[in-house]
């Protein structure tokens, strides 16, 4: 079962658009910013794998603490992602200073 995806003209004008309105470097920067949220995400969801599965190896409960612990680093990817144009634009400010 594939899906075709219909992309319309308009669809294009707005991506060419958004792509237009942003230089190089910002773009660089938002390409960082997005990356690094994603690695967050990732390395978070990695960690809070291998926290489950040593604990179903060891037979012990899973203990809240350690599980907000590893939770922080995909907190603060979901929320790189959501603010990633103002973040993208901060560093591009601070690498032109």
């Amino acid at each position: 079962m594939s899906a075709r995806i219909r992309k319309t003209r308009r669809s294009k004008l707005r991506c060419r658009k958004i792509c237009d309105l942003m230089d190089a470097p910002e773009r660089g920067a938002l390409m960082l910013v997005r990356f690094v949220a994603v690695a967050l995400i990732g390395i978070s969801v990695v960690e809070f794998a291998l926290y489950w599965a040593v604990s179903q190896h060891d037979n012990a409960p899973m203990q809240i603490f350690p599980c907000v612990l590893k939770s922080v680093p995909f907190v603060l990817g979901v929320a790189g992602l959501v603010k990633s144009k103002a973040l993208a634009q901060w560093v591009s400010d601070k690498l032109d200073e």
